[in-house]
């Protein structure tokens, strides 16, 4: 067996005193190991959530740290991540999940702790849907807060009073989630203006709902000609604030007392303005509503409603 002075073998070997092996010796002061063996496991071994982006390790060191002295490596699936480290480790990673254990070793041997899985959970944030898609929950949530809006609704058109389209329905609500998973998101989108209404009258259409997962938000309401339908009415562009936005609803344009109304805002975006339209010819369009908000009523052709928004966000 050999004599290891801070870890290095002496060449010397058979090292006796008084007709014995001692466990141990000092050379100038210096301890000299004769019998070196492995270290006894460490315990209670944890990984734990520390922040967004990072993994907490602690454990409790051997009781025996061998001969010589051991010290301690960390692995992340089997893989060594960290290795003369002491009684805890804070490690840095991406979101998610992943199996950890720490080793205690010398040049006798070495020996392992207990695995524990441990969680880095993802930072804090926020995803905007325009458009259909799909959402992947963050690790390490257990709800998200969803703000969206269905499509707005589509205007009239025509000679006599006319109606801007309604904003899609607002819902601003916490959902639960499981990290990880996936939650298809449907953007609603804006009901068509009327179109063509020449001498006469035209209405416009329903906008189509929104929805994450199961939790949806209505389309917006059709904007219908003459006095007796149901229509936004305008509101000489009078803010509309949700889920943070601010917007404005459309203004309504009056000529002789015949309305062309202005489409509802939807706080995330802007309502369309109404306009008689009448002198600049038949194939142009009133100003159609921003995601989400009705579009304006015109004189031969209403508004397009605005495709409907989502906002995930989780903190």
């Amino acid at each position: 067996m050999a004599i290891y002075i801070n870890g290095s073998v002496v060449p010397s070997t058979h090292f006796h005193i008084n007709g014995s092996i001692p466990s141990k010796v000092y050379v100038n002061g210096v301890q000299a190991w004769i019998n070196q063996y492995a270290p006894t496991s460490p315990t209670n071994f944890s990984a734990s959530d520390s922040s967004a982006g990072s993994v907490t390790c602690t454990w409790t060191n051997s009781s025996d740290t061998g001969i010589p002295t051991c010290t301690y490596n960390l692995y992340e699936n089997s893989t060594l991540v960290a290795s003369n480290i002491s009684s805890g480790y804070v490690r840095s990673v991406s979101s998610g999940t992943r199996t950890y254990y720490v080793r205690a070793t010398n040049v006798a041997g070495y020996s392992n702790s207990n695995t524990n899985s441990g969680t880095s959970i993802a930072p804090p944030g926020s995803q905007t849907f325009t458009s259909s898609g799909s959402f992947t929950a963050p690790v390490g949530y257990s709800s998200v807060t969803v703000c969206m809006v269905g499509g707005g609704g589509g205007a009239a058109a025509g000679t006599y009073h006319k109606g801007g389209g309604y904003s899609g329905a607002i819902v601003s609500q916490s959902v639960s989630v499981s990290g990880g998973s996936s939650y298809t998101v449907t953007i609603g989108a804006g009901g068509n203006g009327a179109s063509n209404a020449g001498n006469g009258a035209a209405w416009g259409s329903n906008g189509s709902a929104s929805s994450f997962g199961s939790t949806s938000a209505a389309g917006g309401g059709r904007g219908d000609a003459g006095t007796g339908g149901s229509y936004f009415s305008g509101s000489s562009g009078a803010n509309r604030t949700t889920c943070g936005g601010s917007a404005n609803n459309g203004t309504n344009y009056n000529e002789g007392g015949w309305y062309c109304r202005g489409g509802q805002s939807s706080g995330f975006g802007k309502g369309g303005n109404g306009n008689r339209q009448w002198q600049l010819g038949q194939g142009f369009r009133a100003e159609s509503g921003v995601l989400g908000a009705g579009g304006g009523a015109g004189r031969y052709n209403g508004g397009h409603g605005g495709t409907g928004k989502c906002v995930v966000s989780w903190s």
